[in-house]
Parts: structure tokens; C-alpha cells; sequence
């Protein structure tokens, strides 16, 4: 049975944080306490979302959990918002991508959720893009249904996925799914809404991950709307009751007002690359590295706001110190810089820093040089076809990180 997609997440996300903006705004309408620091007045307004974080990032699951079935995360995203412009991106994971899962050696990436739920999945995902993703948010099929019913139903144009008129049809009796849309615009209630984002009998997965996608964009460009807000405070009594995250109420404040600010124009979607497989037999979806580099480098672009102008940075461990390169990464994140991965370099005896820049950037990577504030770090042109700046830490800038207290 397929995993429900992880379009929902982000619907349940919005919702249910428009409950807890009403529980803020109204506190007697709320069923948990809000901070007294966080419940605005005229002289103390909210804080700016996020303050002080360049780029938040959530893993957004689809469970098929049952009873006395743990299930598979068998749809997943990461959403990824700048709080600054705003500008978001989601990346949908392929549920076959062959990953090493924390713990359980290299299998396939939904598998994770079965092997340690929501936070082992958590895990495996962060490893893959290597980045801190602090945050998840997991939902199921009743919630999808209910929530969208209670929205009032989001119209989409249905294609003719198998030819000739028919649409889109699947029947799974012992999965109690019926999916019957015919071709054309129509107004889909909650579980013709669940059959349109799962269906993908007569296509592919990349074909529904579009669809699950477009589904998103029209639920934003219909539902976010303050003329909604009645069906919208609806819904989140429900969903809030029905979701499994680890947002506390005051993130989710903050994600509730970078929703309302986010233009759907603004939202970039993207899919990681890959390949077919078989190893022993059994399919796996293995991962186009050099396609999922690029890919990430076209995100962090799309999030600074850049258009793809601004060079994304690799931070990679010259030093041998142990989180070195995630924490260089942070902090140079928060600086605006926009970070492409960070992993280890070719050993690790570098006793300065160096940055490596593709040609034409040279000034670029003076300006890197000043932010990351080690003693004066080697700067070399790159000409074999470096896209962006490489950092290599080295223990000079290990030894100012210590000396600073950071």
C-alpha cells in the first residue's frame, strides 16, 4: 500500500499552525499555554521568524502506518524556507533511494521509518543532504481526507494520465482505494483529493511527485486566503489533534507567518535525480551524485534569493577536528552565505585553510575569506571545472574557532 504523499505534510503544516497563530492572538480559544515573551502587544510586537537563521529546513513524511503495523515513510520532502525574503523549496526524496539508514546499513530510504520511526528517518535524511534538518512533521491518510473536507474541497485540473478518456482509475479493495477522475477540471473533495496525489498505476513516481507537487501550489494559491480563515481554524482543530511533529507552538507560529508572506511563484520544487537498479534482485533507486550537487547548489540559489547568480560554497574537513565542517557551515549560513554540502576533504593534515574558486571569482572568495575570519587561508584558482567556492577547514581557522570561545 502506498505511502501517503508528503503533500499533505505541508498541508497539515499550514493549517495547523493557523490554530496555533489563533490560540496566540485569542489565548482563550487555545488548548496549550504560549509563552507570556511570545504573545504580542503594540509596544512588543513578535520577533521576526526564525530570528538570526538563514535557512530552516523540515522533513516532511508520509506514513502508511496501521494497527500493529509500524509502516514505511513511504512519501517524503524537505521543505526549506528562507525567513529573510521569503523564499521555500521542496525536494522530494524518491521512497526506493538507496541510502545508508544510521544503524541498519544501506537499504532503501523509506525502509528507515520502519527501523526507528519519524526520528531515524530524521536522521538518514539529514546524512543525505548534510545539513542540520532539525524538524519533522508525519501525517496519514484520515488527516489528508478530513483536513481537505473541511477546507471545502481544492480544484485541480485532472490529466488523461491513461489515454482515451478515461483519466485516472486504480482499485485497491484491500487498501480501500477507488481512484475514478475523469479528464478536466474538477472540484475534488478529501478523498478524490487523497486519489489524485497517490495515484500511480498508469504513469510513474515521478509523474505523481508532480502531481502531489501541483496539488500543493493550488492549495496555496486557494486556500491561504484571510477570506478562508473560517474552514482554515476548522481544520486545524482536527489536524492538530492528528499530528506527529516536533514543532513546538512558537516554530509553528513562525512557520504559520512565512506561509502567509510566501508568494506560491516563490516556491521552487524539485526532485533528486536518480537511477534504476537492481542489486540481489530487488529494485533500488540509486542517487545521480553529480545531479543531486547540482540540484542542491540551484536550491540554495532559488532560497538567497540569488536566481541563481550568488556561488554556493562546499565546506569540507581539512583539520581532522570532528564537526568541524557542519559547524564552519553554520556559521557562515548565518552569515548569508549559501552552502552546497559539507563532508571531508582528501585527508587531514591542512594547517591553513584554503578556498578554491572557479575563474572570475576571486574577489568572491576574499569576501569568504574575511567572514570565516581565519589568519589569512590560501586562496587558489580552480580551473577543473569547480562550480562554486571549495573551503577546505584547516586547523588555523580550528584553533581561531577555539580561541573565540564559539
Amino acid at each position: 500500500m502506498d505511502g501517503l504523499v508528503v503533500t499533505l505534510a505541508v498541508l497539515v503544516m499550514t493549517v495547523g499552525v493557523i490554530g496555533c497563530h489563533d490560540s496566540i492572538t485569542h489565548p482563550a480559544a487555545g488548548s496549550r499555554s504560549i509563552s507570556a515573551d511570545y504573545q504580542p502587544t503594540l509596544t512588543h510586537p513578535l520577533p521576526e521568524p526564525f530570528a538570526g537563521r538563514s535557512i530552516v529546513r523540515v522533513l516532511l513524511m508520509g506514513s502508511d502506518t496501521r494497527p500493529h503495523d509500524v509502516g514505511r515513510a513511504d512519501t517524503l520532502m524537505v521543505l526549506m524556507v528562507n525567513p529573510k525574503i521569503p523564499r521555500a523549496a521542496i525536494v522530494s526524496i524518491p521512497r526506493d533511494l538507496r541510502v545508508p539508514i544510521p544503524g541498519h546499513g544501506v537499504d532503501k530510504i523509506n525502509h528507515s521509518y520502519a527501523f526507528g520511526g519519524a526520528e531515524l528517518t530524521r536522521q538518514t535524511v539529514e546524512d543525505l543532504f548534510g545539513v542540520d534538518i532539525p524538524y519533522y512533521v508525519r501525517c496519514d491518510f484520515d488527516t489528508f481526507v478530513k483536513a481537505v473536507d473541511l477546507l471545502g474541497g481544492i480544484e485541480v485540473e485532472v490529466a488523461d494520465v491513461e489515454g482515451k478518456g478515461r483519466g485516472m482509475n486504480y482499485d485497491d479493495n484491500w487498501g480501500n482505494l477507488h481512484i475514478h477522475l475523469t479528464p478536466g477540471r474538477h472540484h475534488l473533495n478529501g478523498y478524490e483529493a487523497m486519489g489524485f496525489v497517490r495515484y500511480r498505476h498508469g504513469d510513474s513516481d515521478l509523474n505523481r511527485t508532480k502531481r502531489q507537487q501541483e496539488f500543493l501550489r493550488a492549495l496555496m494559491a486557494q486556500k491561504l486566503k484571510v477570506a478562508n480563515l473560517p474552514s482554515l481554524l476548522r481544520a486545524a482543530s482536527y489536524v492538530i489533534k492528528n499530528l506527529d511533529t516536533n514543532v513546538t507552538w512558537r516554530e509553528a507560529v513562525d512557520f504559520l507567518r512565512l506561509a502567509k508572506a510566501l508568494d506560491p511563484d516563490d516556491l521552487l520544487t524539485e526532485t533528486i535525480p536518480i537511477y534504476d537498479t537492481r542489486i540481489g534482485g530487488i529494485y533500488y533507486a540509486g542517487l545521480q551524485e553529480s545531479g543531486f550537487r547540482e540540484l542542491i547548489a540551484q536550491v540554495n540559489a532559488h532560497l538567497s534569493g540569488s536566481g541563481g547568480s550568488q556561488v554556493a560554497v562546499a565546506v569540507l574537513n581539512g583539520s581532522g577536528i570532528a564537526g568541524i565542517a557542519s559547524q564552519t557551515a553554520a556559521a557562515l549560513e548565518a552569515a548569508g552565505w549559501v552552502i552546497s554540502e559539507t563532508g571531508n576533504a582528501d585527508r587531514y593534515n591542512y594547517e591553513k585553510s584554503r578556498i578554491e574558486y572557479p575563474a572570475g571569482e576571486r574577489a568572491t572568495a576574499e569576501k569568504l575569506a574575511q567572514d570565516l575570519g581565519a589568519p589569512e587561508p590560501d586562496l587558489a584558482e580552480n580551473d577543473a571545472g569547480l562550480e562554486g567556492l571549495r573551503l577546505i577547514v584547516g586547523r588555523d581557522h580550528t584553533l581561531a574557532h577555539h580561541r573565540s570561545g564559539e
